[in-house]
């Protein structure tokens, strides 16, 4: 069961990204359909705490709440310090990186960790 949960999980974070990086509302569409199947399989054949699916869940929606806030903050124009445009253009690429491939990799594998370790699970 910790296989198809891990698979639904990669799915959705897959497409909500996917969405965030198109600005294609049926990418988020689709990302509905592991969510609800991730939901259904653990609410009746009771794998996962009932507590821990939605703290699963909040985390995949976290990659929305950060790409949108990761737009609208822009750190070089409200700073007083005068940088080079070669800066700026690092300092963009860097963010991009960030916020696009090592956030959503951290997530992902901080919920598999969750669905995985019974441990934490008993503890939630």
């Amino acid at each position: 069961m910790e296989i198809i949960n891990t698979i639904l999980l990669i799915c959705i974070n897959l497409l909500i990204m996917k969405f965030l990086l198109k600005q294609n509302l049926s990418n988020l569409g689709y990302a509905l359909i592991p969510v609800c199947i991730f939901i259904f399989i653990n609410l009746f054949f009771g794998n996962l705490p009932h507590k821990l699916i939605p703290i699963i869940l909040f985390y995949s929606l976290a990659l929305i709440i950060l790409s949108y806030m990761s737009s609208w903050i822009n750190v070089i124009k409200n700073s007083k310090a005068n940088v080079s445009e070669e800066f700026k253009i690092k300092f963009q690429k860097f963010k991009l990186f960030t916020v696009n491939i090592i956030m959503p990799i951290g997530i992902t594998l901080f919920q598999i960790i969750l669905v995985w370790n019974k441990e934490v699970q008993n503890r939630i």
